[in-house]
């Protein structure tokens, strides 16, 4: 099995071979760790690019200025209305499919004005475990993710971002807040709000993963099991369900098993 620094020169030298580059950078550890390297080692020939979009976390945006500005690299914000397609508004289970073809077209169409010949992003080895219907998207646009190449998991980029002094190392996965809202039913702007206010008002309290998923009119709460004591004091549960139902939830619900990827 290879080492960290094996898969680290592989990630460089692959990354010299591209020799410029479009980085598809959300925020989260991956793109983050993806975008260090790619300019440590091409500097000025590596770009970021963020997609604004409706299911974009606004804290997150704000992440990815600050990142760029720290490290002085150019950033483009790509503004998409995603949910102008009716195929992503109707949130099937082929949504992130529809969603990531709009925003990774939109950055092929960046890398092309500046002629930049590739685009990359920051998928990962245990990324090809989930249900990514995504990923699909980026095989279809050629779509370059170096990480998976060089043979990165997860815990591999949290360590090297660690390495590299990263503050984002230990950033929890946080998927698009349309995941929070069930298939087949649809996806509007006023529910995406509801949800990331009444997530960022949650991580006032607890740490980690932290999710509200959209039941009809009822919200349902889910923290890291070890956060769910704190969240349960009685003062702590009534501030954060007077929130909710001002932000107009009628029921919420806390999941006292805890946070599970697409729970």
């Amino acid at each position: 099995m290879a080492t960290l620094q094996e898969k680290t020169d592989k990630l460089k030298e692959h990354l010299r071979e591209l020799g410029s580059v479009v980085v598809a950078f959300s925020a989260g550890v991956d793109s983050a760790l993806l975008l260090k390297v790619a300019h440590d080692t091409l500097g000025d020939k590596c770009i970021a690019v963020t997609a604004k979009h409706p299911t974009f976390f606004s804290s997150d945006f704000e992440m990815s200025q600050e990142f760029c500005r720290d490290e002085g690299i150019e950033h483009i914000i790509l503004e998409k209305d995603t949910l102008a397609d009716k195929k992503v508004r109707e949130n099937s289970k082929l949504r992130c499919y529809y969603c990531k073809l709009l925003l990774m077209q939109g950055l092929l169409d960046v890398a092309k004005e500046r002629g930049i010949p590739y685009v990359i992003d920051g998928t990962n080895v245990d990324d090809k475990g989930d249900y990514r219907p995504g990923m699909k998207a980026l095989a279809e646009l050629k779509i370059i993710s170096p990480l998976l190449e060089a043979g990165f998991h997860k815990n591999d980029v949290r360590d090297l971002a660690k390495e590299l002094g990263l503050q984002v190392w230990n950033k929890p996965e946080n998927a698009c807040l349309a995941t929070r809202i069930p298939y087949g039913e649809e996806i509007t702007v006023p529910k995406l709000q509801m949800i990331e206010q009444g997530e960022e008002k949650i991580k006032e309290f607890v740490t980690g993963h932290v999710r509200v998923r959209m039941r009809g009119k009822d919200a349902k709460i889910e923290v890291d099991a070890k956060e769910i004591s704190r969240i349960m004091k009685n003062d702590v549960m009534s501030e954060v369900i007077d929130h909710l139902t001002g932000l107009g939830f009628e029921g919420v619900e806390l999941d006292i098993m805890g946070y599970r990827r697409g729970g």
